[in-house]
């Protein structure tokens, strides 16, 4: 269970963090500058994106001087919810307890 739905947690968390970056960065971006870049109308970003036509490194080569490439911040949220997962799990591992041994297995004792 967790070997699928860690990796599938991550993917989600990072294409999520990267949809948001390349919004921000369209925030920037004038409309002429992106329909010249990339021969279409900034209203078709989410099928660009998803066609990996539109990434970041591509809009920060028309962003204006200055702007913050966000490429570095895109693990940051994914990273602080697998750090919390983690915490969590540790906390629950030093809550348990041994065995009380009444739950034992006593064939051999019944069998004196």
């Amino acid at each position: 269970g967790a070997s699928i739905a860690g990796p599938a947690l991550l993917l989600n968390l990072r294409s999520s963090a990267e949809k948001d970056a390349i919004n921000q960065l369209m925030t920037k971006i004038h409309p002429e500058a992106f329909t010249s870049k990339f021969a279409a109308d900034p209203t078709q970003l989410e099928q660009l994106v998803s066609a990996k036509t539109v990434t970041i490194p591509r809009l920060m080569e028309i962003a204006p001087p200055g702007t913050l490439d966000p490429s570095p911040f895109i693990y940051n949220s994914t990273l602080y919810t697998m750090a919390g997962l983690v915490s969590v799990a540790a906390m629950l591992h030093f809550m348990v307890k041994p065995v009380n041994s009444k739950y034992f297995d006593m064939s051999k004792k019944i069998e004196k």
